[in-house]
């Protein structure tokens, strides 16, 4: 049997738009940038389009040395890809570890989007967040900021067929839709 990518997608913001690629590195997290940074509130816990789907407007780009956010009405902001920054304790799912905050001038730019205290976190190279060993064996398989794993994949003919079931409440769904993604892998 040969597979054939479709499409390539990745998410360099956990929660924000998702970049579609011609090519990626693939790393032991998975692909290169994806779901590397990631939006925390007041108290570290991160903060997703479930909670606040206008993150779904927020457009990251990535170049070879920044991260660049833009938002309708809102003027650009970019991230220097440097690693310095303190640590700040986070809290995604179950998973309590350390990120690199990114600084004020993105927090107070992504405060002022959401209208709540919130600060940009970028994952420490230097950790493991190890993946739910129930769902995945004990592999070792590791991820960033990612609900459970470091690869979701779909396929045209699960996709074709979630679509068909949803014809007569929804519109059909595209593939980089990121709640398939991550729908129903929560980590417990």
């Amino acid at each position: 049997m040969i597979a054939t990518i479709a499409a390539l997608f990745v998410y360099p913001v956990k929660s924000c738009r998702g970049l579609q690629l011609s090519a990626a590195a693939v790393t032991e997290r998975g692909l290169a940038h994806d779901r590397e940074w990631m939006i925390v509130d007041a108290a570290g816990r991160f903060i997703s389009q479930r909670d606040v789907p206008r993150l779904a407007l927020i457009t990251p780009a990535l170049s070879a040395t920044v991260l660049a956010l833009t938002a309708p009405g809102m003027a650009d902001i970019t991230v220097p890809f440097d690693r310095s920054g303190a640590s700040l304790p986070i809290t995604i799912w179950r998973d309590s570890l350390p990120a690199i905050d990114q600084g004020e001038a993105v927090a107070a730019w992504l405060s002022a989007w959401i209208g709540a205290d919130a600060r940009l976190v970028r994952f420490d190279p230097r950790l493991r967040r190890t993946c739910n060993p129930v769902h995945g064996s004990d592999t070792g398989a590791h991820t960033a900021f990612a609900d459970a794993y470091p690869l979701l994949v779909v396929s045209d003919a699960s996709l074709a067929d979630l679509n068909e079931r949803l014809a007569a409440a929804a519109e059909s769904l595209p593939a980089e839709r990121r709640a398939l993604g991550d729908r129903g892998l929560r980590r417990r």
